[in-house]
């Protein structure tokens, strides 16, 4: 892989989902160049904990995506 790109890894999963997204963001070290952005089946009308709930397993920090946001590597980030 060229040293100035960074990898992008979709994770998605269903609202039951949760523990095995724990479960793979404890195992995620840092320093590695890749982008994690993930998307849970979720009401898009109810506000999230998600960050907050999957920042207990991760020291990556961990961000809510924004349209045209520029991605930055060793970041989670999370679809609203």
């Amino acid at each position: 892989m060229n040293e100035n790109k960074t990898m992008v890894v979709g994770i998605g999963s269903s609202a039951g989902g949760l523990e095995a997204l724990e479960i793979i963001l404890s195992r995620i070290t840092s320093s590695n160049k890749i982008t994690y952005v993930i998307t849970q089946h979720l009401d898009p009308k109810k506000n999230t904990k998600l960050i907050e709930i999957l920042s207990r397993t991760t020291t990556i920090p961990l961000h809510m995506i924004k349209n045209n946001e520029e991605i930055k590597s060793d970041t989670i980030y999370i679809c609203p």
